[in-house]
C-alpha cells in the first residue's frame, strides 16, 4: 500500500463515520447542514451567513458548495473528531491533503460506488449528481483512478 493509498483509506474512514453520523445515503451531500448543524462530539457550529462573500468563489453554481465543504474540511482536521480518527495529521503533512478531503466529503467514494452499478461515471454525472463544479468531480474522478 502506498502513501497516498493510506491517505485515501483514512479519508474514506472519516468520510464513512460522517455520513453515518448525518444519515447520508444518497447525493448530494449536505456540506451546509454539517457545517451549521454538526451532530453532538463532532465540529464546532459554523453560522455561514458570517463567511465572507470574498471567500466563495463564485465560477461556477456550485463552487459556493465547494467553499463551504473546504471549510467542513478544515473544521474536521482541527477538531476533536476529528484527531481522534487520525485526521489531523492531513492538515500537517500537505495543504493539499485537505481538498483531498473536502472532495471526499462532498462526492464520497460509497456513493459513487452505488451510482456506478447504474450509470457511467464521468465528471458531468459526478458533478449533476453531487451538485459540485465539474471541475471538482474531474478531480475526485482522479483521485479514485476512475478517469
Amino acid at each position: 500500500m502506498t502513501a497516498n493509498d493510506e491517505i485515501l483509506a483514512l479519508i474514506d474512514k472519516g468520510v464513512d463515520d460522517i455520513l453515518t453520523a448525518f444519515d447520508v445515503d444518497t447525493p448530494p451531500v449536505p456540506v451546509e447542514l454539517m457545517l451549521q448543524r454538526p451532530r453532538e462530539g463532532l465540529w464546532q457550529e459554523i453560522d455561514l451567513s458570517e463567511m465572507s462573500a470574498t471567500f466563495l468563489n463564485l465560477r461556477d453554481r456550485y463552487a459556493p458548495r465547494m467553499s463551504a465543504v473546504r471549510l467542513l474540511a478544515r473544521s474536521v482536521i482541527r477538531s476533536e473528531w476529528g484527531q481522534a480518527r487520525g485526521l489531523a495529521q492531513l492538515g500537517e503533512e500537505n495543504p493539499d491533503n485537505v481538498n483531498l478531503l473536502a472532495r471526499a466529503i462532498i462526492i464520497p467514494r460509497q456513493l459513487l460506488d452505488v451510482m456506478g452499478d447504474d450509470i457511467t461515471l464521468d465528471k458531468t454525472t459526478v458533478s449533476l449528481h453531487f451538485e459540485v463544479p465539474e471541475a471538482d468531480a474531474e478531480l475526485r474522478l482522479a483521485d479514485l483512478g476512475i478517469q
